[in-house]
């Protein structure tokens, strides 16, 4: 029978910002989207003030002065090399390790004796928090979506939940008090057709029949239905095949009416989604510009958009660059004050199976891989932005805002911390 963990980071921005600053323990910490503008990270005594999550700082600001909630502008970089210490920990005690998201990972555990599960899961949990500073919470279950639901459990305590150690009375009083829409797998649309059928509950889809659940959510229901029965049969695959579009789009720091500020931020946006290409192994087809004022701003409106095809598909920032750069001079209009731009690459395919250009020679296509590959490994290990196109700018005016920034801990030379030798 299989055996799935899901080792979950808590509050994990917020843990990665205590670990280099004690004094922020114990007390109420938010962390903040680009521009400092929501709240996209509460630490538990932020979530027990009643701050809630994506709530824009100006309406709760009240609040969070009130209470003296510390406000933190979004590190990105910590967290990305934070959450590779996690996961490489994760692996090095289970190889077969599943990466689910930047906080979370699934275990497969079946290859240890059900006896040793929980013991196992608090060692592990005790060895993250030794070498990296970083609490988890470790669901166990035999199933990757009873895992979620343990986890959920664990996090209470900031300990280990093992779901297989449940009388069958005591799992499904669990499960009835789990809400359909807190359920891994279902979308806030198949809650809807799920409340309309009176199934309100994990415990009621549970007891439901698993052909009106094909009926009614198709394949991927049926298979929650049996996951929530203890049938282990969702892959990670199933939830990370490779999507159907890639974007990155970000609001300026400040309005913008010139070309040039506006031509850097669009060329480092198509960089970052010609780096999220890479990582799911794609490469696009086409690509989209777009470019707005701010709807909520007084003065002359404008929005556009345009799109163009490549000739093989791509995913080598050069190319996309000089693509995003084009279509950018297609629709700027002087004279109006911009707040947004976006770029989104359409028409993925695996980038191993790519139909070439037969005029382009293959050595061309080799040393553009070879670029980006290098290009990857220097920005993963020493930090984003170590290397990039000159097209990306160097000033970058129009930054987002992220006045609350803390160091580089992790990433940065000059942010490395310092231990001072004690005089007495």
């Amino acid at each position: 029978m299989k055996s799935w963990a899901l080792v979950d980071c808590d509050s994990f921005y917020c843990s990665c910002e205590r670990v280099f600053d004690p004094s922020l323990r114990g007390r109420p910490v938010v962390v903040l989207s680009n521009n400092d503008c929501f709240i996209v990270a509460r630490s538990r005594e932020a979530k027990a003030l009643g701050i809630p999550m994506a709530s824009g700082v100006i309406e709760q600001r009240a609040l969070l002065e009130r209470h003296g909630v510390v406000m933190l502008s979004s590190n990105y970089t910590l967290y990305a090399d934070m959450s590779r210490r996690v996961m490489s920990i994760l692996e090095q005690f289970c190889p077969k390790t599943e990466i689910y998201s930047i906080d979370e990972a699934f275990l497969d555990l079946t290859a240890i004796p059900a006896r040793e599960r929980s013991a196992f899961a608090n060692e592990l949990r005790s060895t993250v928090l030794q070498w990296t500073g970083i609490p988890v919470s470790i669901g166990v279950a035999p199933s990757m979506t009873l895992a979620k639901i343990a986890a959920r459990q664990a996090k209470q305590n900031y300990g280990v939940f093992n779901y297989e150690l449940l009388s069958e009375t005591d799992a499904d009083a669990l499960l009835a008090g789990v809400a359909i829409e807190d359920i891994w797998g279902i979308a806030s649309r198949q809650a809807l057709k799920l409340h309309r059928a009176k199934i309100h509950t994990a415990l009621d889809l549970k007891r439901a029949d698993p052909r009106w659940a094909n009926k009614t959510l198709s394949v991927v229901g049926e298979r929650t239905l049996r996951e929530l029965r203890g049938e282990s049969c969702i892959e990670l695959k199933n939830f990370h095949a490779a999507k159907d579009a890639v974007s990155c789009s970000r609001m300026f720091g400040r309005k913008l009416s010139a070309f040039e500020p506006i031509r850097e931020a669009v060329a480092n946006y198509a960089a970052r989604a010609g780096e999220k290409l890479r990582k799911q192994k794609s490469a696009a087809g086409m690509i989209q510009v777009w470019l707005q004022t701010s709807p909520h701003m007084p003065g002359a409106q404008y929005s556009n958009s345009a799109l163009t095809q490549f000739a093989v598909k791509t995913n080598h920032n050069p190319d996309l660059i000089a693509a995003a750069e084009e279509l950018l001079r297609r629709i700027y209009k002087s004279g109006y004050r911009y707040h947004k731009a976006g770029v989104l690459l359409l028409d993925l395919a695996e980038a191993d199976a790519v139909q070439q250009d037969f005029i382009s020679p293959d050595g061309r296509i080799q040393e553009k891989q070879n670029i980006m590959r290098a290009l990857d490994t220097l920005n993963t290990r020493w930090g984003r932005d170590t290397i990039y196109s000159a097209a990306q700018g160097v000033q970058r005016a129009w930054h987002m805002r992220r006045s609350r920034l803390t160091p580089h801990y992790t990433t940065r030379w000059n942010d490395l911390p310092c231990a001072k030798a004690c005089t007495q």
